[in-house]
């Protein structure tokens, strides 16, 4: 049976708390669930050609896993996977603070990624490409070894290039989208190397003429390797 519905992806929680590794070198994973959006461009290629104008969107869960090197104390470079998003690659500054003091911490997170999909079913055929970039503005207070609370606001961009094939007919579709929202959260730290990060997000999608508001939660397993 055709997975026919032709899709591409926006995450609300992004578990970007205002810390980096803490030093050169330093070599952290995180793994974990989160939720964000899918805009449906057409439920089925083979039948329906792609609204642009007014596309479905609705809420979704995701996996993630990824990667961050310490570049400098205050410089993180990260690699994730979001499923059905792509890869997404990212770089974090910390303004304000270190790993694992106690007080006030700063940072801001630049992101991009994005992913390619084509699927053929007879003589129907869609090729669809999207990348997206965002940014993320990070306030925190440390109370201790164990506890770190934070505050963000985020805004991200997507945008796509769809070629889509019915019978003898091809035609293309561009168009962007836009997810912007706050979230707050928490680390919890079993050891300094070790915890949880537990995440709400409240943020709006826009693409074209269709918007939608969602809430999120989310969690994800941080380890700090070496």
């Amino acid at each position: 049976m055709c997975s026919c519905a032709v899709n591409y992806h926006m995450h609300d929680n992004h578990f970007e708390t205002p810390e980096t590794t803490g030093a050169y070198g330093k070599v952290a994973a995180i793994m974990g669930v989160g939720n964000g959006k899918k805009i449906e461009l057409t439920p089925d290629y083979t039948y329906t050609w792609a609204s642009t104008q007014n596309p479905k969107i609705v809420s979704e869960g995701f996996f993630t896993a990824g990667g961050t090197l310490g570049l400098q104390p205050d410089i993180d470079l990260g690699l994730s996977y979001i499923s059905n998003l792509g890869v997404v690659l990212k770089g974090k500054y910390q303004a304000l603070g270190k790993r694992g003091e106690v007080g006030p911490q700063v940072a801001g997170v630049l992101e991009i990624g994005g992913a390619n999909e084509e699927k053929n079913e007879s003589t129907n055929s869609m090729k669809l490409e999207n990348s997206m970039y965002g940014a993320n503005l990070i306030a925190g207070y440390r109370f201790g070894v164990y506890f770190l609370s934070y505050f963000s606001i985020f805004r991200d961009n997507a945008k796509y290039d769809l070629k889509q094939t019915k019978a003898s007919i091809t035609q293309s579709f561009k168009g962007d989208s836009s997810n912007t929202g706050a979230a707050v959260g928490v680390e919890l730290d079993l050891t300094p190397s070790a915890g949880f990060i537990l995440e709400f997000t409240r943020a709006k999608a826009d693409s074209a003429n269709s918007k939608i508001y969602t809430s999120s939660f989310g969690g994800t397993l941080n380890i700090l390797l070496f």
